[in-house]
């Protein structure tokens, strides 16, 4: 099999990590690429919703499928996102707008397959609700109400960083799930960042999404596999399809609950994947960085195991600035960065997606222009 170039990056002995001991012990019950279930799941007793004969449509033409986001993104971000989900088919992209953006408004809203809502202060009191601070809660909130609003026959919860990569359409893959399956759970494929323009964008899979043994994450990632769930830096939990038409639905992050309770009756379909642009440059993972370790995925996880966000904790307390960037480069090139020689050992164990996505042709096509830059 191709090698990963072990030295292509100094090892953890040769950096003067404060904590550098807490690094060289790995963890004691890691559990690979495990998922992690919401609280609430282990809490309350799961409910096999039934599937009604009008919900079940298996001709893909007349499969009728809906984004929902919640997002401060930029408008560029925010128009290609949107773009990219029109081309696939979506009859109608539901975008929540966290603050007030005029020209985003008015951007997206050209095209009438967008919907487009201003989380003010009216409009939460208008639902009834006070704004929540965290904004994973705003997140829930906001694609529960795009359900109930919803005509199509699914929903699907994604942040303006997620791409669907199906092989074939969205709608053909809908039109030949389960007609048991009141939820469907899409995989999530992490970008990897791109040592030059041009080309398809590349995708990695977790060793256990595509059938391989959990050693296969140490060989990939030799410094810092230990520390992560399936090598990614991201979540493995995935997001959600979700039939409609039930009511007392919550649409979460990771999860669905009907009246409170979790979902029996979902699962996964091959077919289609979960394209995670998570930290899709340099700049982008770094400029992230401070939210994403205080509110956001880089948070300590209540497992007791030695994460990302302790290797982070770590990263920080070096002595200095440089030290620091260092410490970031080490974990941002070995896991995040499409080195030739990562490329090659992915191809090997059939852990690559790649796709062509020229996002900013598809912004043009289905919205006339570019925007105009931001300040």
């Amino acid at each position: 099999m191709p090698e990963v170039a072990g030295s292509l990056l100094p090892p953890l002995a040769r950096l003067s990590f404060a904590g550098h001991a807490l690094l060289m012990r790995a963890p004691t019950s890691f559990n690979d690429d495990a998922e992690t279930p919401p609280e609430s799941e282990a809490q309350r007793p799961s409910v096999t919703l039934a599937v009604r004969p009008d919900q079940i449509i298996a001709d893909p033409k007349h499969v009728r499928w809906e984004t929902v986001t919640l997002s401060n993104a930029p408008l560029a971000a925010l128009a290609r996102f949107a773009a990219w989900h029109l081309e696939l088919g979506a009859e109608r992209i539901h975008l929540y707008l966290d603050a007030a953006a005029p020209q985003t408004a008015d951007f997206l809203s050209q095209n009438p397959a967008v919907s487009v809502t201003t989380c003010s202060e009216e409009w939460w009191q208008s639902i009834g609700r006070a704004r929540p601070p965290a904004h994973q809660n705003r997140q829930s909130i906001a694609a529960s109400q795009a359900y109930r609003a919803t005509s199509g026959q699914w929903l699907c919860h994604l942040d303006t960083d997620e791409f669907l990569l199906p092989d074939s359409s969205v709608a053909e893959w809908l039109a030949n799930a389960p007609d048991d399956l009141a939820v469907i759970n899409v995989a999530p494929a992490e970008l990897l960042a791109p040592l030059s323009a041009g080309g398809p964008a590349q995708f990695k899979l977790s060793p256990r999404f595509a059938g391989q043994s959990s050693e296969v994450r140490e060989r990939l990632y030799p410094t810092f596999a230990p520390y992560l769930r399936g090598g990614y830096i991201s979540h493995l939990e995935g997001k959600n399809f979700v039939r409609t038409g039930y009511k007392s639905m919550r649409i979460g992050i990771h999860a669905c609950h009907f009246q409170q309770n979790p979902i029996r009756n979902r699962g996964r379909v091959p077919g289609l994947w979960l394209g995670h642009a998570h930290a899709p440059t340099w700049d982008a993972f770094k400029g992230h960085l401070n939210f994403r370790r205080t509110k956001g995925s880089y948070r300590p996880q209540k497992s007791g195991n030695i994460g990302l966000a302790q290797i982070l904790d770590v990263f920080a307390a070096e002595d200095g600035p440089e030290a620091r960037e260092a410490a970031l480069r080490l974990l941002f090139e070995e896991v995040c960065t499409a080195r030739p020689d990562l490329i090659a050992a992915l191809m090997h164990y059939g852990m690559l997606i790649e796709r062509d996505m020229p996002l900013d042709t598809l912004v043009m096509r289905h919205f006339g222009h570019l925007p105009d830059p931001q300040p």
